[in-house]
């Protein structure tokens, strides 16, 4: 049925994206970006200054080294080229990690709620099968989550309580239409819950059967 249908494809799809570092990319890389300029533009700044006066000082070391030791110029040229795609390298590296740092923090934001998201649209539905939501032991909003559970198996509780109550509702074997509305809610509200609905019928005939015995005594 469409319930179980939708089930199914929401499991799926929710495995499929957890195993997945981008959960919701535009909300992963607008902060990513938002962590990565935050730590990089003061690094940054000092870097470029200490480029600055290094190249300032080497140009100091170049003029002596002109006058006074030429054989010095090679180690100077080697040396100068040596820091400067270490800044360079230093750079890059330090965006690389200040973004997969930003990807992998929201990550640990997003999974919880990507996943909440999911559980409570196909609780509404009417996709009462779910199993209670778990989460990631180092993801955030557990507390969040633990909340939801109990929510979400005291509305199950109650939607099973109705379901009895159903079950139990006498109808007279005359009354063709009244007894197929009572079992086509009995197979929907048994299909919402993934229970088999010839339980709560059995049941019905046993109260029956009983209630039959003790008025026949």
């Amino acid at each position: 049925m469409w319930w179980r249908q939708s089930t199914n494809t929401a499991k799926a799809f929710r495995l499929e994206n957890r195993s997945k570092l981008l959960v919701d990319p535009k909300f992963q890389f607008r902060h990513a970006l938002s962590i990565l300029l935050a730590i990089n533009v003061p690094v940054f700044v000092v870097l470029g200054l200490s480029y600055y006066f290094v190249s300032q000082n080497y140009d100091t070391f170049f003029e002596v080294a002109y006058r006074y030791s030429p054989e010095l110029i090679t180690h100077l040229e080697r040396e100068q080229s040596f820091l400067r795609y270490l800044f360079i390298a230093s750079g890059l590296g330090l965006l690389l990690y200040a973004f997969l740092l930003g990807i992998q923090t929201t990550y640990r934001l997003i999974g919880p709620v990507f996943a909440l998201k999911r559980h409570l649209s196909n609780l509404i539905r009417g996709d009462w099968s779910q199993p209670n939501l778990k989460v990631r032991e180092d993801d955030d909003y557990h507390d969040l989550i633990d909340t939801y559970n109990y929510f979400y198996n005291s509305l199950r509780r109650q939607s099973e309580w109705e379901l009895e109550q159903i079950a139990k509702c006498k109808v007279s074997p005359f009354a063709l239409e009244s007894m197929e509305r009572k079992k086509a809610l009995v197979d929907y509200k048994s299909a919402q819950l993934s229970i088999d609905p010839e339980f709560y019928l059995d049941q019905e005939k046993e109260i029956e059967e009983a209630s039959d015995h003790e008025t026949a005594s």
